[in-house]
């Protein structure tokens, strides 16, 4: 093990995660289709908005023993605000369809970019994962900084207003 260790230095842990997290995503924005990943990438803003605005969210928890119980309860009460504004924001934006010609998979690969972004956002600042810095050694410090919570929020809406316009 340490001879692959030694020959493969850039080959962290911290690297497989994040290819794999960009894989789902990847996967999630071809298989709902450019209206529909616009629409989810737009909902994390309004969610975002409501989950940090609810008042005395930890009244809600039922488990927070542990600090991993903590943040899958908090977990819950994002996606259930994200569920919503996706399922509005679908109504109004998401009439997408599945594409197959060669410019919609680039637009869709850059869709997944932005749905990542959001992502690993989301575990550093929003709902902090447990031991995140374990996890993401270096990117952690990019996507755990406040001065640039503002710029890297708005990544996926330059993304969206750049490349997947029609």
């Amino acid at each position: 093990m340490a001879a692959i260790s030694s020959n493969f230095p850039l080959i962290t842990t911290e690297i497989i995660i994040l290819v794999a997290i960009f894989i789902v995503c990847l996967a999630v924005a071809f298989t709902l289709g450019k209206g529909k990943s616009i629409a989810l990438i737009l909902s994390f803003y309004p969610a975002i908005f409501f989950y940090s605005q609810f008042p005395l969210p930890e009244k809600l928890l039922i488990f927070s023993e542990t600090p991993w119980q903590i943040f899958f309860g908090q977990l819950v009460l994002f996606l259930i605000f994200f569920a919503i504004t996706f399922f509005v924001i679908n109504i109004i934006a998401g009439r997408g369809v599945f594409y197959t010609d060669r410019r919609q998979k680039l637009k869709l690969t850059i869709l997944a970019i932005g749905i990542f972004t959001l992502i690993l956002l989301i575990v550093h600042q929003l709902i902090p994962l447990p031991e995140v810095a374990k996890y993401f050694p270096k990117t952690g410090e990019f996507f755990a900084s406040e001065k640039l919570f503002f710029w890297i929020l708005l990544t996926p809406l330059a993304l969206i207003l750049i490349f997947a316009r029609k």
